[in-house]
């Protein structure tokens, strides 16, 4: 099997079986070569790792002179469970010259936060960049990962940045939007969202706002089948 066909296997399989020790040390030696698209490919796999190992993959991918692997290799390590992490990811997060990486930094960040016991730090931190981050992508992950740390004010400033120029970023605040979406805001945020889908010109922004509502309503109706509602 060459390594195209094995990094496409594994990614579509990854979500349902555990990562073998021989697949992982397949991933690591793929990580080690030059090729930034299988690299990037290790690092969207990786995700699905619960090992030490993978942790570690991920933590040398965020080192990558390709700032696409760093950035996939940052949204992977939500995983993250090591100080090690931690660290790095808020060095990056503030010091990447990239805002796509310094993006998914952000929100991985916030992610293993509560694990490590690190809320109020990773709180005071996040809201200090606030201060000085220009980039649009890097604002809407600051003021999401503040929201998800229980921080709801800034709600108000996510929803606000739907009206920027770039369709790229209003569809990034639709799938923030949908990442916060719960059954305590779901009045709040699927009203924003379809009031924003009746204005919206981007084909892509209004497809994931649907995807968004239609991912959310499938949700809701496990639940309550759960429940036997």
């Amino acid at each position: 099997m060459d390594k195209d066909q094995f990094l496409m296997e594994l990614y579509e399989e990854a979500y349902e079986t555990e990562i073998s020790d021989e697949q992982m040390e397949m991933l690591r030696q793929i990580a080690n070569e030059d090729d930034s698209f299988n690299k990037a490919m290790v690092a969207k796999i990786l995700v699905n790792s619960e090992s030490e190992e993978g942790e570690e993959i991920l933590l040398k991918l965020t080192h990558d002179k390709d700032s696409l692997v760093r950035a996939e290799a940052c949204d992977s390590l939500c995983i993250g469970e090591t100080m090690e992490t931690y660290e790095s990811l808020k060095k990056l997060s503030e010091k990447d010259r990239i805002g796509l990486v310094r993006g998914y930094a952000t929100i991985s960040l916030s992610d293993i936060s509560e694990g490590l016991n690190m809320q109020s730090d990773t709180i005071e931190f996040l809201e200090s960049r606030l201060d000085v981050e220009k980039v649009v992508f890097v604002r809407i992950n600051l003021y999401t990962a503040l929201y998800k740390m229980g921080k709801k004010e800034y709600l108000k400033q996510l929803v606000q940045l739907f009206d920027v120029p770039r369709y790229q970023n209003r569809g990034a605040v639709a799938n923030s939007l949908g990442e916060i979406l719960d059954e305590t805001n779901e009045e709040e945020i699927l009203k924003i969202l379809l009031e924003h889908k009746k204005t919206e010109k981007s084909y892509l922004v209004v497809s994931i706002i649907e995807n968004v509502i239609k991912e959310y309503e499938e949700y809701s109706d496990e639940i309550k089948n759960k429940k036997g509602m």
